[in-house]
């Protein structure tokens, strides 16, 4: 994303995470970063119902 404002380009780079990587601190760095260099980023979160390799069915 940082190449494509770099360039210029009105291009969007696209990126996708499962629920459980929500918890993950690099995620909030990257949104972070994005905000900071306004670069032209798209997250996407899923539910996949899975929990750090647990079914959300076996979790609390």
């Amino acid at each position: 994303a940082f190449a494509e404002k770099y360039r210029g380009t009105d291009n969007l780079c696209v990126t996708m995470f499962g629920d459980g990587a929500a918890r993950q601190g690099v995620l909030h760095e990257s949104f972070n970063m994005a905000m900071t260099w306004q670069i032209p980023v798209l997250f996407i979160c899923e539910n996949n119902h899975y929990a750090m390799g647990t079914s959300v069915k076996r979790t609390s």
